[in-house]
C-alpha cells in the first residue's frame, strides 16, 4: 500500500472555509461517489480541514500557513499511475484542484505508517511534522523518534498515535523527515496536545525551523461518503 499526504495551502482570493467546502462537498464528492465509469481511483482517501496551526518562523516552505491535508492510498505504484492517468482524473479530478487549492504551495509526501497505539479514528486530529538537524546520526534520530512517540503515548485524550515515515524525495531535501499523527477524543485534547508540541521541538537534534504542528478536523471516506449521501437526499426534498 503506498500512503501520500498532500499539504496545500487554500487558493489567493478564497477565505479557509470555501476551500475546505470546495474540497469536502465538490471534490470529495467527486472521490467518493464518483460515477460508474469513473475508472481507477484511490484504494482509500481521507480529507483533514485544519483549524489551527504552528509554524516555524522565516521564509521555507515549513513556514508556509496550511489550510488542507488530503491523505489518498494506493494498492501499488502501478494503481496511483492508473488513477492519475484517467480521463475522470485528466477531465474532472485535476483541473478541479486549482478552484480550492494554490498549486504553488503544495507538498506531496510519499510515507510509510508505523503504528504506536493502535486505536479508532475520531473527528479530532494533530499533525506533528518532525525534522531532523542536518548531520544528525541515524541512531540518534531513531531515539528522538522514539522519543516523541513515547511521549505523544502519554498525553491526556489520546486514540491512536502513528508516526509516518518520510521516503526520499526523487530530488531534493525531505520536507520533513516524520509525520505523527494522532487521533483524540475531543478538539479540546488535541488543541491541548498540540500547545506541549514546543517542548518536543527543544529537543537537541530536532530542526525547529523545519517542523511544524497541524490541528485538523478529519473526514475519512466513510464520513465523507455519509455526509454527501445525506445532503444529496435533502437536496431531492427540498
Amino acid at each position: 500500500m503506498i500512503k501520500v499526504f498532500i499539504l496545500a495551502r487554500r487558493t489567493p482570493g478564497l477565505t479557509r472555509q470555501a476551500a475546505q467546502a470546495h474540497l469536502r462537498d465538490v471534490h470529495g464528492r467527486m472521490v467518493v461517489l464518483p460515477p460508474a465509469d469513473a475508472g481507477a481511483l484511490p484504494a482509500y482517501y481521507v480529507q483533514n480541514h485544519i483549524v489551527d496551526g504552528g509554524y516555524p518562523a522565516g521564509d521555507g516552505a515549513q513556514a508556509i500557513e496550511r489550510d488542507l491535508v488530503t491523505e489518498v492510498n494506493f494498492e501499488s505504484m502501478a494503481a496511483m499511475q492508473a488513477a492519475l492517468a484517467t480521463p475522470y482524473y485528466l477531465e474532472k479530478l485535476g483541473p478541479d484542484e486549482p478552484r480550492f487549492v494554490h498549486n504553488p504551495s503544495v507538498v506531496r509526501l510519499a510515507v510509510v505508517p508505523q503504528t504506536i497505539v493502535e486505536g479508532s479514528r475520531t473527528f479530532a486530529k494533530l499533525f506533528v511534522f518532525v525534522s531532523r538537524t542536518p548531520d544528525l546520526d541515524d541512531a540518534r534520530w531513531t531515539a528522538i523518534r522514539d522519543g516523541v512517540g513515547e511521549t505523544m503515548r502519554g498525553w491526556d485524550g489520546l486514540v491512536a498515535l502513528t508516526e509516518n515515515v518520510v521516503a526520499p524525495p526523487p530530488h531534493g531535501q525531505r520536507f520533513v523527515d516524520s509525520v505523527f499523527e494522532a487521533w483524540f477524543d475531543g478538539h479540546a485534547a488535541a488543541m491541548d496536545a498540540a500547545s506541549r508540541v514546543p517542548a518536543l521541538f527543544a529537543v537537541d537534534g530536532i530542526d525547529r525551523d523545519r517542523s511544524l504542528t497541524v490541528v485538523a478536523e478529519e473526514y475519512t471516506e466513510e464520513r465523507l461518503r455519509a455526509l454527501l449521501t445525506e445532503q444529496a437526499k435533502a437536496d431531492s426534498r427540498s
